[in-house]
């Protein structure tokens, strides 16, 4: 079998694309992200994928950026005869269409059915896992992006008997292991018992066993260096923190000793305002004394009305028995005009003295039972 050309219709990223291939060889080349690879995955989706797929398969190889459907167009050579396979992959609706040069032509089944005949596998089918059964056609030979370090021994298995079978029927010389072959085989053979016993397992004391060894202690120091320097990166961390943190707290010191001294100042203030008010107090003293001790209400003029006379002893014409007999003559009309003159309220030096009131009511005496003032 052999790729003759492919064409790419909406199929992701190709709005339309055609490859010729090279009789001698099938190579793509270009940058990254230009879709080789998408290319050969759409030549393999039209060898052995049904074209009625639907799922997330389908839906993967529709364009984002073109509309339409994805179709994919594959001329190729085949048991002697040349081929033009063209599939619209639509889900329910996709299409198949092989037409043999200067030949037959096979639509839908039929030329799936053909495909497989064509290619000597079984037909995939549809449905739940119809892709991934797909990607099992040919594996031997088609390696996928990211699988080029795989173990392809898994599908050359598969594929083993239907390749001898074909070798044999071309000549059984063909079939049979060169002497190079012999001693590559060998080689190989004896490379892998001197590594690995029964279970697979690296022999003891091998070059595998002590370069896994040698592995093992390089990731256990490498895991130490990474821990160590963790702590160390933690510590610079911290170191930076408590610096910033010392700064802080110099600054807020040096603000404190100004508060500190103002307060101070303000403290010593006040002791000298504390100490001028006790020295103040005994002469603000001695003035009220002298008011409450003053002998000015002997004689208190008689205000109610302008031009009145003053109090005369004869005022006090009642009996001192009236008063409790402790009261002299003089000293009854007093407390009367001065009693007249707190109530009244008009004469400005008693009311502006209640503390001397307050002295005359304690010193002059009161009246007794039964009397009127």
């Amino acid at each position: 079998m052999r790729l003759i050309s492919i064409t790419l219709r909406n199929y992701r990223i190709h709005r339309e694309v055609t490859m010729e291939f090279d009789p001698s060889r099938t190579l793509i080349g270009g940058p990254n992200e230009c879709g080789k690879s998408t290319l050969v995955e759409a030549a393999h989706r039209a060898l052995f994928l049904r074209a009625k797929t639907g799922g997330e398969v389908q839906k993967g190889m529709i364009s984002r950026i073109h509309g339409g459907q994805p179709e994919v167009e594959v001329h190729f050579e085949a048991r002697g005869h040349t081929y033009r396979l063209l599939k619209r992959f639509s889900g329910a609706n996709g299409t198949a269409t092989l037409t043999e040069l200067n030949g037959s032509t096979w639509n839908g089944d039929e030329a799936e059915a053909r495909l497989a005949e064509l290619f000597g596998v079984e037909a995939t089918g549809g449905g739940r896992g119809a892709g991934e059964r797909a990607r099992e056609q040919w594996a031997h030979l088609w390696f996928w992006q990211g699988s080029a370090g795989e173990d392809p021994t898994e599908h050359a298995n598969t594929q083993c008997a239907s390749l001898l079978a074909r070798l044999q029927n071309e000549g059984g010389a063909a079939a049979m292991q060169s002497e190079c072959d012999a001693r590559v085989a060998q080689k190989f053979a004896e490379r892998h018992e001197a590594l690995f016993n029964r279970n697979g397992e690296p022999k003891a004391g091998s070059e595998l066993a002590r370069a896994i060894a040698d592995e093992n202690a390089a990731t256990s120091t490498l895991t130490t260096a990474q821990q160590t320097l963790a702590r160390l990166e933690q510590a610079v961390t911290d170191f930076r923190d408590a610096e910033q943190m010392i700064q802080s707290s110099v600054t807020a010191l040096a603000q404190l000793r100004q508060d500190q001294e103002a307060v101070e100042i303000q403290l010593a203030r006040v002791s000298v305002l504390r100490g001028e008010e006790q020295a103040q107090a005994p002469a603000a003293a001695r003035p009220a004394n002298q008011a409450a001790h003053s002998p000015l209400l002997a004689f208190v003029p008689n205000r109610a009305s302008a031009g009145s006379a003053p109090i005369r002893r004869a005022n006090a014409s009642r009996s001192s028995k009236e008063w409790g007999g402790s009261a002299s003559p003089l000293q009854i009309p007093l407390w009367r005009e001065v009693r007249r003159l707190v109530r009244q309220e008009q004469q400005p030096s008693v009311r502006l003295r209640p503390r001397l009131a307050r002295s005359l009511r304690r010193r002059l005496p009161r009246k007794t039972a039964g009397t009127t003032a």
